[in-house]
């Protein structure tokens, strides 16, 4: 699933750099173009929230690893957030997949 939204991605980029270089040409923009942008736009932002996720795991991991219990009430957020962000992942998939099982 991955990889169809990398294609679908790197095909509009592509797409809006030919339509940047031509000059007076409007596209018209159809409800499926409307739908794909919005789910290309979902599937960024859910990129970069699977990163802060990944990289607050490495701080707790890191933390951990250093014996830094002194900061425990820091640890308990990021453990707080980690599992809020978790679910907000869980909820993003459902919503990817329902949007593309309604694409026509």
């Amino acid at each position: 699933m991955r990889d169809r939204f990398y294609l679908l991605k790197d095909h509009f980029v592509s797409e809006d750099k030919a339509l940047a270089r031509q000059s007076g040409v409007d596209k018209a923009v159809s409800r499926t173009d409307e739908f794909l942008v919005d789910v290309v736009d979902q599937m960024d932002e859910f990129e970069r929230k699977k990163e802060h996720t990944r990289e607050a795991a490495k701080l707790k991991k890191k933390l951990d690893a250093d014996g830094e219990r002194s900061e425990k009430p820091r640890l308990d957020v990021i453990e707080r957030q980690l599992a809020v962000q978790e679910r907000s992942l869980d909820q993003q998939t459902e919503l990817m997949t329902f949007l593309l099982q309604k694409m026509p």
